[in-house]
């Protein structure tokens, strides 16, 4: 080994006004600037209107939500309320026919006034999967059809009505079919079907009891209503659903400690990830691994999702669960990626008895109406809603309205004949990019709460996972950043189910509303209703069982008012809510080191990825681009009990001219005593779906930056003088983030290797490159320190690097700035 460079040992301290002392042991970092707290003001937290409080409510609780970000609230009222939502076209809609409840049955009654010749209607066919089609000749014919598939046994809740539209036959006809008969479906709608009506007619379920496995005394079953509203924060839920924040305040006006049905409204309820998957992993297992490495967007998940641990405990109870939800089987989103059963190269037939096993594992008895949600995004021409359209619609109506009214059919006949369920409906509404999609479901969602209290004995949980994690709002207001790790959660309680609670934990459920909580809590709350004799802690991993504080019944039982974010479940980078657990700071020159540090780390995956793919030539020229950070902001700290200090930032990473920057917010970790320092976590929060066209295989999309456009290329940056020294030298870059750029030769390398050394103030980043298009070396670094943290740990760090790779080899960033920093770097390769 050879020493290569030092730093001067007699650089000027530099000393700083701002003082933040260390919340775990009074420490005093002085690096760290708090935001002015006059800065904070004009926005308001929301509450409802009507609140249901206890005398444990005075309670000095220490969480304190974080207070909104000056103008956040007038950017959002911008955003989301200067134009009016989209709602779905009624000109072109068809009603055939309806359904009816007379006589204590439902009926279905057909007339063609809207429809011109024939008819056609479409049924689930449970054999293989697909939507089988009949055409019959008039009105009468399909009602008789239809009441028949309503009240022959079981059917899969939904049918598709076909037909030529009255209004614009003759000119269909006149212009493409001189005789309209039994084939016209097969022949023209594909083609024309501006002129074909397609009804969804909802049908009322066939409920039937499941048999109860264990004895039970059944008029103390509460039946379990769970609504989740995906991507939708607390915030925005009351600044969306101005309705049913009307019906809350009107159940809760008339609150009588007598007996009256009350709604919860549960303020603090910390986001996991802002990522749907860990959250229901979490709230139907309880499982939760706070160090595990994050599976890809875009990949398969590790394990299916383990409703069954939750569900079967109903399902043994007598309990029938249904699972609703928007997204198509067929795609690779929703219950199909959850239960490990999306498969490209299957078709329907496969994908569906492959499904159906999985459902059964799962402990899901019927999905209904979600196999007719390939039909309505078909007819949308989206496979998901992510990224619009800005209103779901078939026939006129908003897809929402057909899932609340299966909902309802499926509860009130559930009540009626004393067949207990646990329902659970996701609607993916708010998941999109303007934010105000959701408010054309308010007013559906309002009319549908106002018939469920009618129902004695329902539990209902209303709730998101989390926030939007993209879109115009996130773009435009840090506030959004904390938002999407502000979730919602409300308890709708009839007096029928709060007698059979009790009065100990009804109290308890009162009183937590105030207090941070999250869905692990809801979990064993979950378990408790369930009636398990036995809920262990062991689906908690044995760190988690040390850290973090739950109760064995979850909301039943009351919560420590000083209960902090170090004692709820947080998959990093995710934010604490809590005022004052972590601090806003301003920007330092050693932020600039971690965020290059961090970038460092990214790209190094992104060689890792292009190694592992076997098809993949490392000397190839590569589309997904190095990442080169332009601006680092939203910078928060916390500190952990385990003496580390938790570095939260957004990294802009520009390198296409002309087009927005890409958002990576990452946590990195640094061990002030042990002197080391690891990236965290990281979530991208620009959407990135559209590289997808020219992202190389194997790298995976969230790390990818690359064009379509092949005559586009990226800004020239230092990566460039390494890989292309003929062409750029170091005058015609300037290094990222205002640090100073060193470029050296290293010996005994055939002139293959090149050091890069990016610096200033507070440390270093250390990188090195491979310009030959030949040949691995295996390089050793290693820096002799005085307080200073650094990027691994041992006595050096080891790696390879390979041709016309770029490596991050050394990040060391000064520890505490009243104390002298010095560095000796020592490097070798071979």
């Amino acid at each position: 080994m050879f020493v290569l460079k030092t730093n001067n040992r007699n650089n000027k301290i530099l000393n700083h006004n701002s003082l933040l002392r260390r919340l775990t042991n009074n420490k005093v970092f002085d690096h760290l600037h708090p935001i002015p707290a006059s800065k904070f003001k004009d926005c308001k937290i929301p509450h409802l209107k009507f609140k249901i409080e206890s005398g444990k409510n005075q309670e000095n609780v220490t969480c304190r939500r974080v207070r909104p970000i000056s103008d956040s609230c007038h950017i959002a009222e911008e955003i989301f309320h200067s134009e009016p939502p989209v709602e779905c076209d009624q000109a072109l809609r068809v009603d055939v026919c309806t359904v009816v409840f007379s006589q204590d049955r439902y009926t279905i009654q057909c007339k063609s006034d809207d429809c011109h010749g024939h008819l056609s209607f479409g049924v689930f066919s449970n054999t293989d999967g697909t939507i089988k089609w009949t055409t019959v000749a008039n009105s009468s014919i399909l009602q008789a059809r239809l009441n028949g598939l309503l009240h022959g046994g079981h059917h899969h809740s939904f049918c598709i009505i076909k037909c030529l539209r009255a209004k614009s036959a003759r000119e269909f006809i006149r212009n493409y079919a001189s005789e309209v008969g039994d084939d016209i479906f097969l022949q023209y709608e594909d083609w024309f079907p501006e002129y074909f009506g397609q009804q969804l007619l909802v049908l009322p379920p066939s409920v039937s009891k499941r048999p109860v496995q264990k004895h039970e005394i059944q008029d103390t079953n509460i039946n379990v209503n769970i609504i989740f509203i995906d991507s939708v924060s607390r915030h925005h839920f009351f600044r969306s659903m101005k309705k049913t924040l009307e019906v809350f305040s009107h159940i809760n006006s008339n609150y009588n400690a007598n007996g009256s049905t009350i709604v919860l409204d549960y303020e603090l309820l910390q986001g996991i990830k802002s990522r749907t998957f860990e959250n229901l992993e979490t709230l139907f297992s309880g499982k939760i691994n706070l160090h595990e490495k994050p599976f890809g967007t875009l990949e398969m998940p590790p394990h299916p999702l383990q409703t069954d641990i939750l569900l079967n405990k109903f399902r043994y109870q007598g309990y029938r669960t249904l699972w609703l939800e928007d997204l198509c089987f067929m795609w690779e989103w929703g219950i199909s990626k959850d239960l490990l059963v999306h498969n490209k190269k299957l078709d329907e037939k496969e994908t569906w008895k492959d499904l159906q096993n999985a459902l059964r594992n799962a402990g899901i008895d019927d999905i209904a109406l979600t196999l007719a949600n390939c039909k309505i995004l078909s007819s949308n021409s989206v496979k998901d809603h992510f990224h619009g359209p800005d209103a779901v619609c078939y026939n006129g109506r908003h897809q929402h309205e057909y899932f609340l009214q299966y909902l309802t059919y499926f509860q009130q006949q559930s009540v009626q004949q004393n067949s207990p369920f646990l329902t659970f409906l996701e609607t993916n509404v708010g998941h999109e990019d303007t934010g105000r999609r959701i408010q054309p479901f308010d007013p559906h969602f309002a009319k549908y709460l106002k018939s469920l209290i009618e129902l004695p004995n329902v539990f209902t949980i209303i709730f998101s996972d989390h926030g939007n994690s993209y879109g115009t709002f996130l773009d435009n207001s840090l506030e959004g950043k904390i938002e999407m790790y502000h979730p919602f959660l409300f308890f709708i309680i009839p007096p029928l189910v709060q007698r059979h609670l009790g009065k100990k934990k009804m109290d308890s459920l009162i009183s937590n509303q105030k207090k941070l909580i999250s869905l692990l809590d809801l979990h064993y709350t979950l378990m408790d209703l369930s009636k398990s004799d036995n809920i262990p802690h062991s689906s908690l991993s044995k760190s988690n069982k040390n850290s973090l504080l739950v109760n064995k019944d979850g909301l039943f039982s009351d919560f420590p008012a000083d209960r902090s974010c170090i004692q709820v479940p947080r998959l990093m980078p995710a934010l604490c809510i809590c005022e004052g657990f972590e601090n806003t700071i301003n920007y330092d020159p050693r932020y600039a080191l971690l965020a290059l540090f961090a970038i460092g780390q990214l790209n190094n995956k992104i060689n890792g990825q292009y190694r592992a793919d076997i098809h993949s030539e490392l000397t190839k020229v590569r589309s997904c681009f190095n990442l080169v950070p332009s601006k680092v902001e939203n910078l928060r700290v916390s500190f952990e009990k385990s003496d580390s200090v938790i570095t939260k930032m957004d990294i802009h990473v520009t390198l296409l001219p002309g087009q927005r920057p890409e958002v990576f917010f990452v946590a990195v970790r640094s061990w002030t005593n042990l002197g080391v320092m690891e990236l965290l976590s990281y979530e991208r929060t620009t959407p990135y779906s559209h590289f997808s066209v020219c992202a190389d295989k194997g790298v995976n999309l969230n790390l990818c930056v690359c064009s379509s456009n092949h005559r586009s290329k990226a800004k020239t940056s230092w990566y460039d003088i390494v890989r292309n020294p003929d062409t750029v030298s170091e005058e015609d870059v300037s290094p990222p983030l205002d640090t100073k750029m060193e470029v050296e030769r290293l010996e005994n390398s055939n002139d293959c290797l090149v050091m890069v050394t990016l610096k200033n103030k507070k440390g270093i980043n250390v990188y090195v490159a491979n310009t030959c298009q030949k040949g691995v070396f295996d390089v050793e670094i290693a820096l002799k320190r005085k307080n200073m943290i650094i990027s691994y740990q041992g006595k050096s760090a080891k790696f390879f690097v390979g041709p016309g790779e770029v490596m991050a080899a050394l990040t060391a960033v000064r520890n505490n700035d009243k104390v002298e920093f010095s560095w000796e770097l020592f490097i070798n390769a071979h």
